[in-house]
């Protein structure tokens, strides 16, 4: 399970960076990402790509509890 330390990091950037009301750096993340887990196999892209539908999946999710919590 290679891939399982990479996903679990790319969430773990993503909750903190939601968390902390901060943009998040796709390029440089991804960069340092595939750096630190070579061997997961995923090409920068991949990650890169990866990491900007986890911000969009939790931005949606942000404005949904947001939505139902008024």
């Amino acid at each position: 399970m290679p891939t399982l330390p990479l996903a679990l990091k790319i969430a773990d950037v993503v909750s903190n960076a939601q968390r902390r009301r901060r943009r998040l750096d796709v390029a440089a993340v991804a960069s340092l990402l595939l750096d630190a887990h070579p061997e997961a196999g995923h090409s920068l892209t991949e990650i890169a790509d990866t990491l900007r539908e986890e911000v969009a999946f939790q931005g949606t999710l942000a404005k949904g509890i947001a939505a139902t919590s008024r």
